[in-house]
């Protein structure tokens, strides 16, 4: 477990150090989005790194290649996206325009990680508790609510969007929910112990990354969007794609051995992959 604490303790520094540099910035000029788009980008390919590696680990299980195969496509399309707008955000110091190929990349993660999620969710143990399920999908039921009320609705009814840039919004709206609400369920049906725990991270991460998603198009739509929600944004962002390193690094290091679950943490977890 130690090499996990050194990740979470320097996941944990890198946002603290992420928010201290973009606050102590000043507004106006390069500085800071350059930061941001670097912090970006940077936590993507860790993310995307120990996807690839528990990959790596699970291609000898016929039971688990298919999801972190599709994981690891998944997170390396989303390490497209950030890598394409760092490009954009240091060559011409402006902010990537929307939609363009960044959107592209990130359409195209989004699809291998909800078919990821949809196979843990059939895949699913023979012991789910439905009040657990249940709560998951009323909790997802609810975030539908919040999204379409304040994300949707607004982006809707703004006169200034194009018929291109309405599609986008209801495309990237539909997948973050989407990805989100599976997430609910991965979490009721996994839990966070014993073998289920890095899925329960992993879908932590995918959540706070489609929270991250609604807060920037609302502040947008409501004309919020300032250094402040750049920063909430961006700290949501990056903690999502770190939390799915995590759980992937987590997962690479059971399959290895390294860590070695007592009989009751690997009785916690699903008995099918």
């Amino acid at each position: 477990m130690r090499r996990l604490n050194i990740y979470i303790w320097a996941m944990l520094s890198f946002l603290v150090a992420l928010a201290v540099a973009v606050v102590i910035m000043p507004a106006a000029g390069p500085y800071r989005p350059v930061t941001i788009a670097a912090a970006l980008a940077l936590s993507a390919a860790v993310a995307a790194f120990f996807v690839v590696r528990a990959f790596r680990a699970a291609r000898r299980e016929p039971a688990l290649k298919p999801t972190w195969v599709l994981f690891s496509l998944g997170a390396l399309a989303w390490l497209g996206a950030e890598v394409f707008c760092f490009y954009r955000v240091v060559s011409y110091g402006v902010a990537v325009p929307y939609p363009t190929y960044a959107d592209l990349f990130w359409g195209v993660g989004s699809a291998f990680l909800i078919s990821a999620l949809v196979i843990k969710v059939v895949k699913r143990p023979r012991e789910v508790s439905p009040q657990a399920v249940a709560g998951a999908l009323a909790t997802a039921a609810l975030a539908l609510i919040v999204t379409v009320n304040f994300v949707l609705i607004p982006a809707l009814r703004n006169p200034a969007l194009t018929p291109r840039e309405s599609l986008a919004d209801c495309l990237v709206v539909g997948a973050d929910f989407t990805l989100g609400a599976l997430a609910l369920v991965v979490i009721a049906i996994y839990g966070g112990r014993g073998m289920g725990r890095p899925w329960a991270q992993l879908a932590v991460g995918i959540i706070f990354y489609a929270v991250g998603d609604a807060i920037h198009w609302h502040l947008i739509e409501a004309g919020q969007y300032g250094p402040a929600g750049s920063l909430v944004t961006a700290l949501f962002w990056a903690a999502g794609y770190l939390l799915i390193g995590l759980g992937a690094y987590y997962r690479r290091l059971v399959l290895k051995g390294i860590i070695k679950l007592t009989p009751v943490d690997a009785e916690a977890g699903p008995r099918k992959e």
